[in-house]
């Protein structure tokens, strides 16, 4: 994005961009007490007395914040960056407004010259780190908190976004549990963030995923009830806490931990699915036909899993419903074409539906899949013997885009570009993968 030159200050594009979107506009439902009234007023009236006194804006510019007044503050925040163009407080606080509004592209061009301009300004490489983990640019995130941390290394709620977007960038990858030293390294900046966190809930909670990936059930048992008690009304962190049971062999505990949030939360899929798995290792005589029920349920509010639809297949195959599972392993085998798990399974239905010439057709394609997925694995682990092989990282990139996972795909040729700028291939791989809304995994 272009900046606009202003009276020798450089002013984001975009600010000028809010006065014509609507972010500028007077903002609605703000409820003033007399006393914010009567100072705003005569704020506006200095402004307007003395328009070149960078104290009586800014005094302006207190006041719209604590009452949220972001049309006002974001017009202060343009005259500021015209009238202070040597000072980094005006554009890191434009910056920070576009960013609360998830304005990110816009947030990310005032940040970029925030950082171009004071480089050492830690709060302007943390604004560029929060707006690329909006932008779920995690790998680029953790360089700009890096950066912001060393020029301020005391400060835990940097430390907490580093290992946040860390987390973050671990969770694209299919074999996530591989990267252990970047695990290692989200945990311990959580932890160090963990006491002066304004948000505990949500650190307990990215401490218990990170610990469950560790297989440190005791861990994440420990965090995730803790967070589980910080923020009672979100269903994800029940469904952690009883893989984080199961994971120490309590099987009964994590079940009860299901059901109770089942009860709360009838429409969540992932739980409906794991309460089902527990029903198929059970052990007891009607496991099988209560795990077909739970997994029924998933596929029902989200039939778009191909997981969901697996695990169902093959309760029905236990149950001899083959139909039921033909059409649950197809359904799977769409949804993940690069899985050889779906097709094994139909092979093994169609045989015992006596539909020969099908099961050996898709115990082909298992078998090239499965060829396929070893190749993938081999580089994947080569790779972390390697992380500099330019060749490798092209390998997976294409790999990883060839499977429609997008954002592990980006990560491998951005790593190739900071390690050979101008890449043709690893460029172009970029320009092919398009826009990625949502951080993937498969």
């Amino acid at each position: 994005m272009r900046p606009l030159i202003v009276a020798g200050a450089v002013v984001t594009l975009v600010a000028a961009l809010l006065i014509r979107q609507n972010l500028t506009k007077p903002t609605v439902g703000l409820v003033l007490t007399s006393a914010q009234i009567t100072a705003i007023e005569a704020a506006t009236a200095a402004v307007k007395a003395n328009p070149s006194d960078t104290t009586a804006h800014w005094k302006l510019v207190a006041l719209l914040q604590a009452v949220g007044n972001e049309a006002a503050l974001a017009t202060e925040y343009i005259t500021l960056i015209r009238l202070e163009p040597e000072k980094p407080e005006a554009i890191i606080g434009m910056g920070e407004l576009l960013l609360k509004n998830q304005r990110y592209d816009e947030s990310h061009d005032a940040f970029t010259q925030a950082t171009a301009k004071f480089p050492t300004s830690p709060m302007a490489w943390n604004g560029l780190g929060a707006t690329l983990y909006g932008q779920k640019k995690y790998r680029q995130a953790v360089s700009a908190i890096r950066t912001a941390i060393k020029l301020s290394p005391e400060n835990t709620e940097l430390q907490g976004v580093l290992g946040s977007a860390l987390m973050e960038q671990v969770m694209q990858f299919p074999d996530r549990g591989s990267y252990k030293r970047e695990l290692a390294e989200a945990r311990l900046n959580l932890e160090k963030h963990l006491p002066t966190a304004a948000q505990r809930g949500e650190v307990l909670y990215r401490l218990g995923r990170i610990t469950n990936i560790q297989r440190d059930n005791k861990a994440a048992v420990d965090y995730l009830t803790r967070a589980q008690e910080e923020l009672p009304d979100k269903s994800a962190i029940a469904f952690s806490l009883a893989t984080a049971y199961i994971g120490q062999g309590r099987r009964d505990e994590g079940r009860r931990v299901v059901e109770a949030a089942l009860v709360k939360f009838p429409e969540e899929a992932a739980l409906h699915d794991l309460l089902g798995q527990l029903h198929q290792r059970s052990g007891r005589p009607n496991g099988m036909k209560d795990a077909q029920v739970a997994f029924s349920r998933a596929i029902a509010l989200k039939p778009n899993v191909g997981s969901y639809q697996e695990r169902y297949g093959v309760a029905c195959v236990r149950a001899n419903d083959l139909a039921s599972a033909t059409s649950a392993f197809i359904t799977a085998s769409k949804l993940s074409p690069h899985k050889a798990f779906p097709y094994q399974q139909l092979a093994v239905v169609f045989n015992r539906q006596g539909r020969t010439q099908d099961a050996r057709d898709a115990s082909k394609i298992a078998q090239d899949i499965a060829h396929d997925e070893n190749l993938l694995k081999q580089a994947q682990n080569l790779s972390m013997v390697q992380p500099k092989n330019i060749g490798l990282l092209l390998v997976l990139g294409d790999r990883y885009r060839d499977l429609g996972l997008k954002a592990p795909a980006r990560l491998q040729y951005e790593r190739i570009l900071e390690l050979k700028p101008g890449h043709p291939e690893a460029a172009k791989g970029l320009q092919l993968l398009g826009p990625i809304d949502e951080p993937q995994t498969p």
